[in-house]
């Protein structure tokens, strides 16, 4: 199900190429959830590091505004439901 998903949002949305280097430079922090909050031994992950928050913007202003612009242009031609 899930490839199935990922298939079908990468027809309907941008995608970035694949093997593409992002150009984040910043860290990361890790949101210990503790033992067992996703699932027991937090399978299949078996890690409590599932969230990582950066610790520098991900995008630039300039990036952000262009994402902005294409989800708005997406929004009024597909409406704004949840896909």
């Amino acid at each position: 199900q899930h490839i199935e998903n990922c298939v079908a949002s990468a027809k309907l949305y941008g995608t970035c190429e694949a093997g593409v280097a992002g150009e984040y430079k910043g860290g990361w922090s890790a949101w210990h959830l503790g033992a067992d909050r996703v699932a027991p031994g937090n399978a299949p992950y078996r890690t409590d590091r599932l969230l990582l928050k950066s610790t520098e913007p991900l995008l630039s202003g300039s990036e952000c505004d262009i994402l902005i612009s294409l989800m708005e242009t997406h929004g009024a031609e597909h409406g704004w439901d949840s896909r």
